[in-house]
């Protein structure tokens, strides 16, 4: 069963809180908060949290647990909020939409609960398309004594879907389709398949809870982010897929080196090459090197970077993740941003200059459905950044106008992150006293103060 909020109050977010069992602090540590934030909650239940808190509220909701999402809509129905939270073929919607009960149900229909959609879905064709397909699909999961082959091809087609989408669209919309994947599969495996099947769903869902780390982590959660991956973990190893855990161990050294702990970044990339080949041995060297480079090893990036380099010339195919595409590949565009940044960090900002404008033309020229915004955008930040060590700051507002422009729900928290590197060097006086300086500052810090970057406020 999953749950959604279209508008948290304090009453609900304290409904949250009680249903996942933590204390204020403990709410404040995982939301990134404040307890007296937290507390405030607490005292006043008609208060609205701001977009950024509803959105973190989200972000936690979505992570919890089957049983603790059935404690929190058992507290909502305590609380009388009858009116928002509907029980619904996909969950509990808590003064949402998606489908409803009929007005107009007759007593023969009472016992089957008729249902029908209600008028925002109806308005989305794709969506109501999609719901009804997974009501089916619950249906064909349900009837046979033995999963058949269509609902594992089924569970593999979202997941190739949902990685694919990754890249050039919205992290929130494609996390709530994550977490449903994650549930029906969950279930799935909770009925004990064929062993050949639970290798699969395994399989699966340790890709899926990848999937929810990265969008934690972009979604600024690093500590959900560590649960999904932890996740993902234990998952590799039930499915025993070498694969999988090269991928997990690069995901877990990202969040490490997201979180500034960059030594432990460090040994997640080196302890993953153990399981890794083909394009996975690239993704983590170059990992490897982007975190060296944040330890002050200079001498050891550019080897790691090296490494990634014959790595790739090695590649003779995608593997059995590389398959689905999306965020569970490596291509060379991404490739050549990691050394970007890499080489940025170190010093040599011709070269990472280089390797920046290089990663950006390949995404440009590339398919759209390739095109990763985040990357592109953080590759011109680098490319900002070498612009800045020459002091050329008209290259630096050249670089940063497409980045500035992107919209609100693309504005992921790394970005935020490479921004403010930018910011701290404008900050020094040479700049401060300069209206060039001051204005790209300013235009900056004015993308920095929206709602997708609360932690930057």
């Amino acid at each position: 069963m999953s749950t959604v909020v279209t508008t948290w109050t304090g009453a609900k977010a304290r409904a949250l809180r009680t249903a996942l069992r933590l204390t204020i602090d403990e709410m404040a540590e995982r939301l990134g908060s404040s307890p007296r934030g937290i507390a405030k909650w607490d005292s006043q239940p008609d208060l609205h949290p701001g977009v950024a808190s509803q959105r973190d509220l989200d972000v936690l909701l979505g992570a919890a647990t089957e049983a603790e999402q059935a404690r929190f809509a058992l507290l909502l129905k305590d609380l009388g909020d009858t009116g928002s939270a509907k029980a619904t073929d996909q969950g509990v919607v808590v003064g949402g939409e998606g489908w409803v009960p009929s007005d107009q149900q007759g007593e023969d229909l009472a016992g089957i609960g008729a249902r029908r959609p209600s008028a925002s879905v109806l308005a989305d064709p794709i969506q109501i398309t999609v719901q009804a397909a997974a009501a089916s699909f619950e249906f064909l999961a349900w009837a046979e004594d033995q999963l058949p082959g269509a609902v594992v091809d089924y569970v593999m087609s979202e997941l190739q879907r949902l990685a694919t989408a990754y890249v050039h669209q919205p992290a929130l919309p494609i996390f709530v389709d994550l977490v449903q994947l994650r549930d029906v599969t969950f279930r799935l495996l909770k009925n004990r398949p064929h062993p050949r099947q639970s290798r699969t769903l395994f399989f699966t869902a340790g890709s899926v809870c990848t999937l929810l780390a990265h969008a934690s982590q972009n979604l600024g959660n690093s500590s959900a982010a560590r649960t999904q991956a932890a996740t993902a973990w234990a998952c590799a190893e039930q499915a025993d897929h070498a694969g999988l855990r090269a991928w997990v161990r690069g995901t877990q050294a990202l969040i490490a080196e997201w979180t500034d702990s960059y030594a432990q970044a460090v040994s997640f990339s080196q302890d993953g090459q153990r399981y890794a080949s083909g394009e996975q041995l690239v993704r983590l060297a170059a990992i490897e090197g982007r975190s060296l480079a944040r330890t002050g090893d200079a001498e050891g990036a550019i080897d790691a970077v090296a490494r990634a380099t014959q790595a790739r010339d090695a590649v003779d195919g995608p593997d059995e993740l590389g398959e689905l595409g999306g965020i569970l590949t490596f291509p060379e565009a991404k490739q050549l941003y990691y050394a970007g940044s890499t080489l940025s960090l170190v010093g040599r900002h011709a070269d990472a200059e280089k390797a920046a404008r290089d990663a950006i033309s390949l995404y440009v020229a590339g398919s759209p459905a390739d095109r990763s915004y985040g990357d592109e955008a953080l590759a011109r930040v680098d490319v900002a950044a070498a612009r800045l060590a020459d002091d050329d700051l008209d290259g630096v507002r050249e670089s940063l106008a497409p980045v500035l422009a992107l919209p609100a729900n693309q504005r992921i928290r790394q970005i935020g992150d490479g921004l403010s590197r930018v910011q701290q060097v404008l900050a020094r006086p040479r700049y401060v006293r300069a209206a060039p300086g001051m204005e790209l500052a300013e235009s900056i810090a004015g993308f920095s103060a929206t709602d997708a970057f609360p932690h930057l406020r």
